[in-house]
């Protein structure tokens, strides 16, 4: 049997995509989205990870590296970012960011 935890918080940011095709040109401009990010960690035993200090952990890290930054960042990259930090705070299996909670992607482990 495999158990998994996994946390929810949010960020706003803005940003763009400057290459974006002229079909969806309006992502050459910041824009803002409220970032939903998804951390999902692999656990061995009960409570080895508790809920809410490693919520307030994930969070504290996207307030001082993404919230309210204009990047030029996409969710791939954010949620590899992300990824990177957790590593710091036990086996991390999966990010996922979305913009919006609509559109988004998920990096995990190989």
């Amino acid at each position: 049997m495999r158990t998994t935890i996994w946390v929810t918080t949010t960020f706003e940011a803005y940003h763009r995509w400057p290459e974006a095709p002229a079909s969806v040109g309006f992502l050459q401009n910041f824009h803002r989205h409220i970032f939903h990010v998804r951390v999902e960690f692999l656990v061995t035993k009960d409570r080895q990870l508790e809920f809410f200090l490693t919520k307030w952990a994930v969070t504290a890290y996207l307030n001082e590296t993404f919230a309210g930054r204009y990047m030029q960042s996409s969710c791939e990259v954010i949620a590899g970012q992300i990824f990177a930090y957790c590593k710091e705070l036990g086996h991390v299996v999966s990010v996922t960011v979305s913009e919006d909670g609509e559109n988004g992607a998920t990096v995990s482990e190989s």
